[in-house]
């Protein structure tokens, strides 16, 4: 019994052994009665098969983020339209739990904890994210809506 080198891996193997047991690739005999280690040809590739095209995703309206902001800021909605659903749903749990504890409150207290504030201060916070949409050129704006992707999660374990 001798020790021949496979092809593949180039370990040694056992002549008389029907594939490397390193690899798996198979060892045939050629016509002196040796035995060498073949690879297997690579597969044909598949017909008719055009590569993949990446998706095509059309480019966000700083001016249709900056209207959202407004009028529907405080829910995220503009955070939705832009892609960031991370963010999108942290303000929708924030807007209506804040709306919520205005209503209750209100009714408590017979309408005088209608005087209170309370979802102005966030929508306060999506008038300065419409803000800094429309300052923004469109290059500019384009590379804050896909820094803003990132997962949230990420950003405040990271």
């Amino acid at each position: 019994m001798a020790l021949i080198v496979c092809k593949e891996c180039g370990q040694q193997i056992s002549d008389q052994a029907v594939m490397c047991p390193n690899c798996g690739c198979p060892v045939q005999p050629n016509e002196m009665g040796e035995t060498k280690s073949e690879t297997p040809p690579p597969p044909p590739p598949p017909p008719h098969q055009a590569p993949p095209v990446p998706p095509v995703v059309a480019p966000k309206d700083k001016t249709v983020a900056a209207i959202l902001a407004i009028l529907l800021g405080s829910y995220g909605i503009h955070h939705f339209y832009v892609g960031n659903n991370d963010r999108g749903v942290s303000y929708l749990v924030v807007g209506l739990v804040l709306t919520v504890i205005y209503l209750l409150f209100g009714l408590v207290t017979v309408g005088i904890g209608y005087a209170i504030p309370l979802p102005l201060i966030f929508t306060v916070i999506c008038l300065i994210d419409a803000i800094h949409y429309l300052s923004d050129d469109d290059a500019k704006f384009q590379e804050r809506i896909a820094r803003e992707k990132d997962a949230l999660w990420k950003k405040i374990i990271y």
